[in-house]
C-alpha cells in the first residue's frame, strides 16, 4: 500500500502534523483622526498592562498575541512583528501579513497602503517598510 495506517494516515500526514505553522494575531488601535478629534470623539478601548488584551467598552475583553495602543509607533510594530518575517523570506520561508477589521479601524493606516507621498518616515506603515527592506537586503547580498 501507500504506507498509511488503519486511520488512513500516511507518513506525509504525520510529518505535517509535527511541524508547527504559527499564526500570530496582533491588535493595533489606530490614533484618532483629525476629524474625530475635532468632533471631540474619544477612544472606546482600554489596554491591559501586559500588552495582550484590550477591553471594548466596559467589559468586553479580547486577548491577542500582542496589543498596541494608539501611541505605538509604526516602526515598533514593523520591527517586532513584520521585519522577522521579511528576513525569513530570504531564508526560504513564506509569510503573510494580513490586516483585518471594519471600515475605519486602521487597516490602511497600519499597512501604509494609502497615499504616502506626504508622510514622514515615522508614519510609514508595513508595506512601504517591507518594500524598502526587501530591496535593501537584495542590494546588501549583491554587494557581499
Amino acid at each position: 500500500g501507500d504506507g498509511g495506517d488503519e486511520r488512513g494516515r500516511t507518513p506525509h500526514h504525520e510529518e505535517a502534523s509535527r511541524r508547527t505553522l504559527p499564526v500570530r494575531v496582533v491588535a493595533r488601535a489606530r490614533p484618532l483622526s483629525s476629524a474625530e478629534l475635532v468632533q471631540s470623539n474619544r477612544s472606546c478601548l482600554a489596554f491591559d498592562a501586559g500588552g495582550k488584551a484590550l477591553v471594548l467598552g466596559k467589559d468586553r475583553t479580547f486577548s491577542f498575541d500582542a496589543v498596541y495602543p494608539p501611541s505605538a509607533s509604526q516602526e515598533s510594530i514593523y520591527n517586532e512583528w513584520v521585519e522577522p518575517l521579511v528576513h525569513g523570506c530570504f531564508s526560504g520561508y513564506n509569510a503573510t501579513v494580513l490586516a483585518y477589521g471594519q471600515t475605519g479601524a486602521g487597516k490602511t493606516f497600519t499597512m501604509g497602503s494609502g497615499d504616502n507621498s506626504a508622510k514622514v518616515d515615522e508614519e510609514l506603515g508595513v508595506i512601504p517598510r517591507v518594500m524598502e527592506a526587501i530591496f535593501r537586503i537584495i542590494d546588501e547580498r549583491r554587494l557581499a
